[in-house]
């Protein structure tokens, strides 16, 4: 006969010999016989299958002792092999259910991995993942949860990570998990501590100042004995744990990992420079020429998509420059692999390359512009503006049919653009010098009225700069929101902002109100010394066309910034000539002597730099020779006989130049901008709505007018 026997985790029939251990875990077993061999094992026998029964131990008989051992039971040695070869999400339920009474912390740490690698098949259908997410993960976190503080190490970081597959954010439970941590973290492994904290990061759970610390200082201990994977899954974690590493610490596991660099996977690297870039820390040229000796060879070829526009992006993002050989194999493996990109890749791969300065050759951006064509309905705003972003950075026009769906595309996913994306995509366009159809230009600036609130300094800047070159005179409430927006803020705007902002509004001739002038030449009257050449002629220029006077002090020391430009070479000819027309019809109101000294000076200097180079054009030279004679009817006697010498020296110059070119317009260039692309990834975007009819012709004509007026340029 077959005794039924007590263990510690429950109740189990023991197996004959020659049955295998694999036996299942329910069956049942016929009684042999009950005359004899009972004496010994009767109370346990009765005990056993009262537990069974819920029956008072009183109760038993021999007929309920049949009626338990017919009971289906699990062994529990073998269940641990059962949770680890269970095929399906339903399976795993069932097994759970059967064995919920002689569960351990051993078992549900095995179920709790089995769920995290079912999550993460390929072959995972709908269905099965729905029951994952809703059936599967609650029970095992209901069992999970009184046990807490019965898990060893590893099965916390099991746990954790299995809520980090499956993106199940539990505060309550990574609490729990997070103090039974701390108490037990000298337990560790290293992959259990790379697993931990990345469950952490994927969820979205910030744990403790107190565990991170905790955390940080058992992985120094142990800083030798990480395997390569397991590092960067720690920094990229920290990176989306938002917490902020100190440099020397960084340092010090840079110095590990350059020892080991032969032995990091493609995805490891990538993970890591992606990592650094986010973090700001530049690791130095040394050892990112070390990384980047990386690329080469076979692990260059088992680079996925993502990994190489990742590193592509981290490269950019710290200003490293590879050399010529990096390019040459880099591009290479992108136009052999370029058809499995996905949206965002191109998206990524094309802003860095135009971070960068790369201009690939006319194959390799013909392979990217045709892929990121066809894959145009399924980008998102941010991708789209990104691609937009980047060609008119490395200042190359896509073709017609490319621009033609783009605009399509941009004209459908209007309604879910945010303020980012409007900004980047009208300068791009602009940049472009692409004129949008009447249809897209007012879906447009609806979009951006009703946004105006939520945009940034940058953004705003951007806007009003591309609204300015599509002609559109932005109406008055979107104004006041921009000024509203901005009057607070204007402190936070960068020199280039600031100038963007001025030259749009003084080109749709638009006139700010008196308190944002002020605050703007206030700000500005701080920030002069760190404008460019071309920055300081754009806003003389903006300030003169929109009849803006500022103050003798705000003069003085834009005429010093003006001054040291000009010493240090930062004022080309141009620059300076828009200068000195600006500052004529600014002082007229003031007649500053200073002033009226720096405009001689300053027509002195262009004389002698257009004798010299002939960079300036013979109709720009009698404009500011008719503007020194100007100058000296309304300046004193002195000054006046000075500006009539001068004259004399343009007129000599104009005599010299041999080559006459037609002259640019008054307005200066417009000045360019910077904004970093978006890698939150979203859902995809698909439709087949185009624009109305008869404007994909109207856009065609101008775009030809517009290469005309080009080529005459």
């Amino acid at each position: 006969m077959w005794d039924l026997v007590v263990s510690r985790a429950g109740f189990c029939r023991a197996p004959p010999p020659q049955l295998p251990s694999e036996a299942p875990s329910c069956s049942y077993i016929p009684v042999r016989s009950w005359s004899h061999g009972l004496s010994h094992r009767r109370s346990i026998s009765c005990q056993a299958a009262a537990e069974i029964l819920s029956l008072p131990e009183t109760k038993v008989g021999i007929r309920n002792f049949k009626k338990a051992l017919k009971r289906p039971v699990v062994y529990t040695n073998t269940l641990t092999s059962r949770l680890a070869a269970v095929d399906s999400p339903q399976e795993l339920q069932k097994v759970l259910s059967e064995a919920e009474p002689v569960l351990n912390h051993i078992h549900l740490c095995a179920a709790f991995h089995r769920a995290s690698v079912l999550a993460r098949r390929p072959q995972l259908t709908p269905r099965e993942a729905r029951i994952i997410s809703s059936q599967t993960i609650p029970n095992l976190i209901t069992l999970v949860r009184p046990r807490v503080q019965e898990l060893n190490a590893r099965a916390v970081s099991t746990v954790a990570h299995c809520l980090g597959v499956v993106e199940h954010r539990d505060r309550d439970l990574m609490s729990d998990l997070g103090q039974r941590a701390e108490a037990i973290m000298a337990d560790f492994t290293t992959q259990g501590l790379a697993n931990t904290i990345w469950g952490f990061a994927k969820v979205g759970v910030q744990p403790s100042a107190r565990w991170m610390d905790s955390f940080l200082g058992m992985v120094h201990t142990k800083l030798h004995d990480f395997r390569p994977q397991e590092l960067s899954l720690v920094v990229w974690s920290l990176v989306k744990l938002n917490f902020k590493v100190a440099p020397a610490k960084l340092d010090e596991l840079l110095q590990h990992v350059s020892a080991s660099l032969d032995s990091y996977s493609a995805q490891s690297l990538s993970m890591l420079l992606w990592s650094l870039a986010c973090l700001g820390h530049n690791p130095g040229q040394a050892w990112l020429d070390d990384a980047v000796a990386q690329f080469q060879g076979a692990k260059l070829r088992s680079f996925t998509p993502q990994g190489t526009t990742q590193a592509l992006w981290a490269l950019s993002k710290l200003g490293y420059q590879p050399h010529q050989r990096f390019w040459d194999s880099m591009l290479h493996h992108i136009s052999s692999n370029v058809r499995s990109y996905k949206g965002i890749d191109l998206a990524t791969a094309l802003y860095a390359f135009a971070r960068l300065d790369v201009h690939p050759s006319p194959k390799v951006r013909a392979l990217l512009e045709h892929t990121s064509r066809q894959e145009m309905w399924h980008l998102e705003g941010a991708h789209l503006a990104n691609i937009l972003w980047a060609f008119a950075k490395l200042d190359t026009l896509p073709s017609k049919r490319w621009m033609l769906k783009a605009l399509t595309v941009i004209y459908t996913i209007m309604p879910s653009l945010k303020p980012r994306d409007l900004a980047m995509v009208g300068w791009a366009l602009a940049k472009l010098r692409v004129q949008p159809p009447r249809t897209l230009l007012l879906a447009y600036v609806r979009r951006v009225e009703v946004l105006a609130g939520e945009f940034k300094p940058q953004e705003v800047a951007n806007t009003v700069w591309a609204l300015a070159r599509f002609g559109l005179q932005p109406s008055s409430s979107l104004l006041v929101e921009f000024f509203v927006a901005t009057d607070q803020r204007l402190s936070s705007f960068k020199p280039v902002e600031l100038n963007q902002m001025l030259w749009a509004l003084a080109k749709v001739r638009t006139t700010p109100d008196k308190p944002w002038v002020e605050e703007f030449l206030k700000v500005t009257f701080h920030k002069l010394p760190d404008f460019s050449g071309q920055g300081l002629a754009n806003m003389c220029w903006a300030l003169a066309t929109l009849d803006l006077h500022p103050t003798p002090a705000w003069l003085y020391n834009y005429v010093n910034v003006c001054r040291r430009h000009i010493e240090a070479g930062k004022l080309s000819a141009g620059d300076l000539g828009v200068c000195v027309q600006a500052l004529q019809r600014l002082q007229a109101a003031h007649g500053l002597q200073k002033v009226d000294d720096f405009l001689g000076d300053a027509l002195e200097t262009l004389g002698g730099m257009e004798v010299a180079d002939q960079a300036y054009t013979k109709q720009q030279l009698q404009h500011l020779a008719s503007m020194s004679s100007m100058g000296a009817s309304s300046s004193s006697r002195a000054q006046g006989s000075k500006l009539q010498a001068l004259h004399r020296v343009v007129e000599s110059a104009l005599a010299e130049v041999e080559v006459e070119v037609e002259a640019p317009p008054p307005g200066p260039a417009p000045p360019t901008a910077d904004v970093l692309p978006q890698e939150v990834v979203g859902p995809h975007v698909s439709s087949s709505t185009c624009l109305p009819e008869g404007e994909e012709e109207e856009w065609e004509g101008k775009q030809q007018q517009q290469q005309q007026q080009q080529q005459r340029r």
